[in-house]
């Protein structure tokens, strides 16, 4: 793969991120508001991996209080900087 295709690569891949990245933010403050729970919790998904974003995504129609979402966040943070 040539330089050219690896930048466009990149780009996409960085795109799908931030796409994923506004987008769970987006539900997330729809679905529960900014209680200082989840608004304390925003700022950690910013370097998340897009595939903890896309999953974060598809639980939160499954969530059914606040404190569901936030421990699955925190664990999620804390199992992806700490990979077996």
């Amino acid at each position: 793969m040539g330089l050219t295709q690896k930048l466009i690569q990149q780009g996409l891949e960085e795109g799908r991120q931030q796409e994923s990245l506004v987008l769970a933010k987006r539900l997330l403050r729809k679905k529960f508001g900014l209680i200082p729970e989840i608004k304390s919790l925003l700022p950690q998904l910013d370097n998340q991996p897009v595939e903890i974003l896309e999953e974060l995504i598809e639980k939160l129609f499954d969530f059914k209080e606040a404190t569901e979402a936030v421990d699955w966040i925190k664990h999620s943070i804390k199992d992806a900087k700490n990979p077996e």
